[in-house]
């Protein structure tokens, strides 16, 4: 699955990506160095579906020379092609989300000290994480290999619910088990009680699991306790919920489950019946593109980007973001000029160089028809569902032209035999790559590939 998460980017440098090379080809290569050089681990997790949002984590790390020879000198460096197997040991207690990307910090024994869910490009970002952690007592830095220890010694609630504290703390994700623990073990009074109920919300327990029944048990309570939470954190955990349950419908192959995520993924739209609609669908195509139903996946993707991506649809989304930059420019302006000496101001003699772009609307949906796209040319080789996957690129290129769409157009092309078309497009993909300054490498590969009539991997 090719997909960009990313609605506002700010590219204001060239970045340089290399580092000194540490030669650490496996997790276990890293923790052994850890413990001979007492240095804690910095692990840089990379995203499956996601090239850009990696290309973005290794500029937050490597453009800010601070950060970048902090991880030569002070940190052992490993790079992940997802999370290492070591750190999804604990299942009784917590785990990482299959689509998990970011960084996950460590100290010389192993146990986790800091994990930062996705990537960020901002200069002194990861410095600031980076020393803060150095300078964090022996204590701190085992606390959640210690709150383990004490649960799996003594599964009671006050060490169950400690042990809760402590996952959310670090932004990973509870267990279905820990929380069924604690909500058997909770005192009967609980279940009534604003702050346990707030806490079981928070740890987003999977749809129609125990915790979830517990927590919706007398649903007009837990609706006084739910709109508390701030709107932003309530669909933040709902979007937790619905992305853990639709991961096990597809790991379980449970279609009957999959189809209650959906239901309920739109009720959590209501009153936007549309939005809720489309979300409905999305899952569904997501379900049965993750368990590899080819044809059920097939005819509710052309229905769903024929339906809700048309050509009138993208054009009018060009005249929303054109007043929308047009607004965000005069702000930027704005915020800088204020931040000017009144000397500055008066004068008015300042120059201001900023390279930024903004096109929320137009590159969700150029990211969205792209994955669609890529959907498609992954699950099947029949040339009528392929040309229809040609025209959903054609409408993400026509939104917003990327290094990521016109790569799959190129993809796209070739499998339907159009190599010269599909060469150029491949070329497209590396010029705006380079334009943004993003890796080329990988586009550069497949135009050699093409070019020498090679076939392609379907990653």
């Amino acid at each position: 699955m090719k997909k960009i998460d990313l609605i506002f980017a700010v590219l204001l440098v060239c970045i340089c990506y290399k580092t000194k090379a540490q030669n650490i080809s496996s997790f276990e290569m890293a923790l052994s160095k850890a413990q001979t050089t007492q240095k804690p681990i910095w692990i840089f997790v990379q995203s499956k579906d996601c090239n850009m949002c990696n290309e973005v984590g290794l500029a937050g790390l490597m453009k800010d020379t601070e950060m970048k020879n902090m991880l030569e000198e002070k940190y052992v460096y490993y790079v992940s092609k997802g999370v290492p197997d070591a750190l999804q040991t604990h299942t009784e207690a917590f785990y990482f989300p299959k689509k998990f990307f970011g960084m996950i910090i460590l100290n010389d024994a192993g146990h986790i000290t800091n994990v930062e869910n996705g990537t960020k490009s901002e200069k002194g970002y990861y410095a600031l994480i980076a020393k803060n952690l150095l300078d964090k007592p022996i204590s701190e830095q085992n606390k959640l290999a210690n709150l383990l220890l004490d649960y799996q010694n003594n599964k009671q609630f006050k060490q169950a619910y400690a042990l809760l504290q402590g996952i959310l703390q670090l932004s990973i994700e509870p267990t279905t088990d820990l929380l069924t623990n604690i909500i058997t073990l909770a005192p009967e009074d609980s279940a009534k009680s604003f702050t346990f109920l707030q806490f079981i919300a928070k740890a987003a327990p999977k749809f129609q699991s125990p915790a979830s029944e517990y927590m919706y048990k007398d649903i007009t309570f837990f609706n006084k306790i739910w709109y508390q939470l701030p709107l932003q954190n309530r669909i933040a955990i709902n979007g937790r919920i619905i992305n853990k349950s639709i991961e096990e419908a597809i790991s379980d192959t449970n279609t009957a489950y999959a189809i209650q995520v959906a239901q309920f993924a739109r009720e959590t739209f209501a009153p936007q019946r549309e939005a809720g609609e489309k979300k409905f669908d999305e899952l569904l195509i997501q379900y049965y593109f993750g368990i590899g139903d080819s044809t059920e996946f097939l005819k509710r993707a052309d229905r769903y980007y024929n339906h809700y991506y048309t050509n009138a649809t993208i054009d009018s989304l060009h005249k929303l973001d054109s007043i929308y930059t047009a607004n965000q420019q005069n702000k930027l302006l704005e915020n800088i000029k204020n931040q000017l000496t009144k000397e500055q101001q008066q004068k008015g003699n300042f120059f201001i160089k900023r390279k930024f772009v903004l096109s929320p609307l137009s590159t969700q949906i150029a990211n969205e028809l792209n994955n669609g796209a890529w959907q498609v040319y992954k699950i099947t080789n029949n040339a009528f569902y392929l040309h229809k996957a040609l025209k959903w690129c054609e409408q993400s290129i026509k939104a917003a032209l990327t290094p990521e769409n016109a790569d799959t157009y190129a993809h796209i092309l070739y499998q339907l035999g159009q190599k010269e078309a599909a060469i150029t497009w491949e070329k497209t993909a590396i010029e705006e790559a380079k334009k943004i300054h993003i890796e080329s490498l990988r586009f550069e590969n497949t135009l050699y590939k093409i070019e020498k009539n090679e076939a392609l991997i379907k990653e």
